[in-house]
């Protein structure tokens, strides 16, 4: 970047020398590119760094995550939470923490009958009044 301004002040120097209304348009259309350059470059930076902000802030699978961490669920625990999600086909994966009747045998099936104590015994940490 800086060779690139040392190469532009050499070259708006260079037209010093020059006389005439040819001099003055270069000059103009050097600091008009210059100026053109940096509004491109913060442009390109907000767009390129703007929507990951956004994308943090709606992020249902993030959200799970810091439920379960405030909830201090281990990592099997989360994993089982995930499989759940995905099972029940929830937009919203934080709605097992507030919906317990996502959490039936009826709305599970029979599939999820070998964790059926495990999920009993998160159910139980995460609803039970303390």
């Amino acid at each position: 970047m800086n060779t690139l301004l040392v190469a532009q002040l050499d070259f708006v120097r260079s037209l010093d020398g020059l006389s005439g209304p040819q001099a003055g348009w270069q000059t103009l259309l050097i600091v008009a590119g210059a100026a053109i350059s940096f509004a491109l470059g913060v442009w390109l930076l907000t767009r390129w760094f703007g929507p990951r902000e956004r994308r943090s802030l709606n992020s249902p699978a993030q959200l799970l995550s810091e439920l379960a961490a405030a909830h201090g669920l281990k990592y099997a625990e989360r994993k089982l939470l995930t499989r759940m999600a995905r099972h029940l086909k929830l937009a919203q994966p934080a709605l097992l923490f507030v919906e317990p009747a996502l959490w039936s045998a009826g709305k599970l099936g029979p599939t999820w009958d070998r964790a059926r104590p495990e999920l009993d015994a998160l159910h139980k940490q995460l609803f039970s009044p303390a």
